[in-house]
């Protein structure tokens, strides 16, 4: 893909409203198809786009990745190319809905404890405390955070919408140990866990919580969106009803929500089974 194309597909996703980090994977893939195809955008034909799509199939990425692939060549044709018609026949790769397993209260206490510094203990205590999204963490400023009221703002968010939630004290406590014990304040951003002068990469957050949960001896996969999945579901298992869980994870439809109803196996266990309302086999039914 040359120049002007490229800098046009940025333009339209710009205008699309899309997230940064979305015009930058549907910018990868789609430089990465024409540079497995080798034509020119303009003729380029509905058989290029099967055949990468096979390839992707033989090369082993997942579902949800290929997906994403495609997507971003849809964009491309319908919108930048105006030639809809060269994606018209590709279809999306159908798509597991596998459960996680989640931790344990037992084993996200010892992941928090295993953090390596007041830093990477705060961010952990926040994934946990409040469900938050790696980007919502990795954006979270210093002014987001209200410490009188103990809730934090979170903005810009998946949805596009504003959210508050509550701030566990626990966390708070942490959250001002790492900023008071920061021996250089960094400059120039307001940013409460900035990188190196930028927001931290999703790489970095992933690569610190792997290295607390191999520090806690947790032999299963571990990444940052788990501790999301393990905040909703052990609050259901505490007694949080769906649409406040609803509000606190910031999902537009319930249906999302009532995902977490499945690993709460606290939840499953106080509805009845029918099968034990049944009398025995021989038992006379008791006199009216």
């Amino acid at each position: 893909m040359t120049t002007r194309w490229s800098v046009r597909f940025e333009e339209d996703l710009r205008l699309r409203g899309l997230r940064p980090a979305t015009c930058e994977t549907y910018g990868k893939w789609a430089a990465a198809f024409f540079q497995h195809c080798g034509v020119s955008p303009a003729r380029v034909e509905a058989a290029h786009v099967r055949a990468w799509h096979l390839e992707l199939h033989r090369t082993g990425y997942q579902p949800r990745t290929i997906n994403v692939a495609v997507s971003a060549l849809r964009t491309f044709f319908r919108h930048t190319m105006q030639r809809p018609e060269v994606v018209a026949a590709v279809r999306n790769v159908r798509v597991d809905d596998r459960l996680p397993e989640l931790l344990s209260a037992a084993e996200v206490a010892s992941l928090i404890d295993h953090g390596r510094t007041p830093k990477h203990r705060a961010m952990l205590m926040l994934f946990y405390g409040t469900g938050m999204r790696t980007s919502e963490l990795t954006h979270l400023r210093v002014c987001d955070v209200d410490g009188d009221r103990a809730v934090i703002h979170l903005r810009d968010i998946k949805s596009r919408r504003d959210r508050i939630v509550p701030l566990p004290e626990r966390a708070r406590e942490a959250m001002r140990a790492y900023w008071c014990g920061c021996r250089v304040r960094p400059r120039g951003t307001d940013l409460l866990f900035p990188g190196r002068g930028q927001p931290l990469t999703r790489e970095a957050v992933v690569k610190m919580v792997r290295s607390a949960a191999s520090d806690a001896g947790i032999t299963r996969r571990v990444w940052p969106h788990l501790l999301r999945h393990c905040f909703a579901t052990h609050m259901l298992e505490a007694g949080c009803d769906l649409r406040t869980l609803q509000i606190l994870l910031g999902h537009r439809a319930i249906s999302s929500t009532t995902h977490y109803l499945q690993l709460s196996t606290a939840r499953m266990a106080t509805v009845g089974n029918p099968l034990d309302r049944l009398r025995p086999q021989g038992e006379q039914q008791p006199p009216a």
